[in-house]
């Protein structure tokens, strides 16, 4: 009646659990646990009682015996007793049974059905009778998971992760188990009403700022959506006038390098033209050197055939002649002379 006393009787049901050592576990369960604790509430002004249940339940794991009890030693080298060998086998086949059942009960109230008609066996073993409020009633239920991280216990460790997602599928409806003696008055009938109004307005506010909140995380939502396919865009833009930078930097590369080959071919091309230019200079300043030679042996004859005009000597007329047959090769010379480049 006492918290000390329900405490009492968890650890004097712990104290008479039946723990064995098998080859695959050194503390291994040798039958289920079940520790029901009922907790009742009275109010003697409404002539209503509140009644609740806690079931604390540690299942014994579902074993194979080829591998539990495969040889005729302990995990601690002793040896086992025929007697106690068979007592542990038929333990592993009762709490498979029960598991088994348990399972199947698990199974029937996942398993989808269009009439609506389905017998759930919560009658075929004791196990599955105390555990019906558990599954399938109007208790919030928790289960956890104890396996093995081994790879030689794999399969073990499959099956009963399976049977913990089968169990998760199993649908409560939680419900206030409430009481009442009698027929509740006019007056408490009006204050149970009051506070199912208020309830309904907490219910109703709550579900306004819900749909609110919906509303403002679609918006936020929408909005980043937004703002992502507008940085993708600007990403986008940005791709586009980088890979255009590039091909106008690979023109004007390629660009360059064909104006620098051709200045190259020019200056070669100019320097040639200079080197010609300078030569044909030279040459015109020595035919200038020679005409102006000729022109003084020219002058000079025919200012000796002017002095001599009256008596003419032969040697001068040679003279001349030879001067002017001179000047006029000179001068057939300078018009056969091709011009200099440009």
């Amino acid at each position: 009646r006492s918290p000390e006393e329900a405490l009492t009787l968890l650890f004097e049901g712990l104290r008479k659990r039946e723990t064995a050592t098998t080859e695959m576990n050194r503390e291994s369960s040798r039958s289920h646990l079940i520790y029901s604790l009922t907790i009742t509430q009275t109010d003697d002004a409404v002539q209503a009682t509140l009644r609740g249940r806690l079931h604390l339940v540690d299942l014994a794991g579902c074993e194979r015996l080829k591998r539990s009890m495969a040889g005729d030693f302990s995990a601690s080298g002793s040896p086992l007793k025929a007697r106690e060998r068979d007592s542990q086998r038929r333990e592993a086949g009762a709490i498979n049974k029960s598991l088994t059942q348990l399972a199947l009960v698990i199974h029937r109230l996942t398993q989808k059905d269009g009439s609506g008609l389905r017998h759930v066996p919560y009658r075929d073993s004791m196990l599955t009778r105390l555990l019906a409020e558990t599954f399938g009633g109007s208790s919030k239920t928790c289960l956890i998971i104890n396996c093995s991280p081994l790879n030689k216990d794999r399969e073990e460790t499959k099956q009963a992760l399976e049977f913990g997602k089968r169990a998760n599928l199993v649908k409560n409806v939680a419900e206030i188990n409430l009481e009442i003696q009698q027929e509740p008055s006019e007056i408490v009938k009006a204050l149970v009403a009051k506070e199912l109004g208020e309830f309904k307005r907490e219910r109703d506010e709550l579900k306004r700022e819900q749909d609110e909140l919906r509303k403002k995380v679609k918006e936020a939502a929408k909005e980043s959506i937004e703002l992502q396919w507008r940085a993708a865009e600007e990403v986008r833009k940005l791709e586009q006038e980088n890979e255009a930078l590039r091909a106008q930097l690979q023109t004007a590369t390629s660009a360059a390098v064909i104006a620098e080959r051709i200045s190259a071919d020019e200056a070669t091309k100019l320097r040639s033209i200079n080197a010609s230019v300078q030569q044909s200079v030279q040459e015109l300043i020595e035919e200038l050197v020679r005409a102006r030679a000729s022109k003084k042996e020219l002058q000079r004859v025919i200012l000796d055939l002017v002095q001599q005009n009256d008596n003419p000597n032969p040697s001068c007329m040679q003279n001349a002649k030879a001067a002017l047959t001179q000047a006029k090769n000179f001068a057939e010379e300078l018009a056969a002379r091709p011009a200099p480049p440009p």
